[in-house]
């Protein structure tokens, strides 16, 4: 999967000691900073601009997750942002114009396996589903002429992550996480009600996450 060797390379994950990260029962909230790094790749649009990609922008969110330790090293957790905004773009041969904007919140729930302590290091790896909502969807710019309204559907996928949190004292840490998502929507654009295109998208996302932990 793409990225993988960017979501296995963030630790030292060869060093290990004895110790545990974490203990069953234990509860972690995380408060973070999240940036949302898009691959875009789009069909081409059947509607002037004929022949457009779309293209959509990354945006930055404050973002939480909370995590229960069902065992001493396996965890589960679920994860959300302040919804991300998202300027949409047409890329042809005459160059690229702003075509929209949308919303994005993305709520994930994964299984976390916590590798034994390094140090102040207690890193992890994870794997679940990832669930997209888009909302606040607008059509303009370089589609003004074709479309008057724009939606993207909702995606559901699979997820791959990791993270590692940096102990401050016993119960308080840093934390950076990484995930990266398999997400596909579909554009639908209208004219006075009426759909006159549909074109599907892959985004795959990338999400880095920084901010503070706090143990329960």
């Amino acid at each position: 999967m793409k990225c993988l060797a960017t979501l296995l390379a963030i630790w030292p994950f060869l060093a290990v000691t004895s110790a545990l990260a974490y203990e069953q029962s234990d509860r972690i909230w995380r408060f973070s900073l999240n940036t949302i790094e898009l691959d875009p790749a789009s069909d081409l649009t059947a509607l002037p601009p004929i022949g457009g990609e779309f293209d959509m922008s990354s945006d930055i969110r404050p973002g939480v997750s909370f995590t229960y330790l069902l065992l001493d090293h396996i965890g589960l957790s679920v994860a959300t942002a302040w919804p991300f905004s998202h300027d949409l773009h047409l890329r042809d041969s005459t160059g690229r114009s702003r075509a929209g904007s949308a919303h994005s919140m993305p709520v994930t729930a994964s299984l976390q396996y916590y590798l034994p302590k390094i140090g102040r290091l207690k890193p992890w790896l994870g794997g679940g589903l990832s669930y997209i909502r888009f909302s606040r969807e607008s059509a303009g710019g370089a589609l003004a002429a074709s479309a008057d309204s724009m939606k993207l559907q909702s995606s559901t996928d699979v997820l791959l992550e990791a993270g590692l949190d940096w102990d401050i004292d016993r119960l308080l840490s840093l934390s950076l996480s990484v995930q990266q998502l398999q997400a596909d929507t579909r554009v639908v654009l209208k004219q006075a009600g009426v759909r006159v295109d549909a074109v599907d998208m892959n985004l795959d996302p990338l999400i880095w996450s920084i901010g503070v932990s706090r143990r329960f």
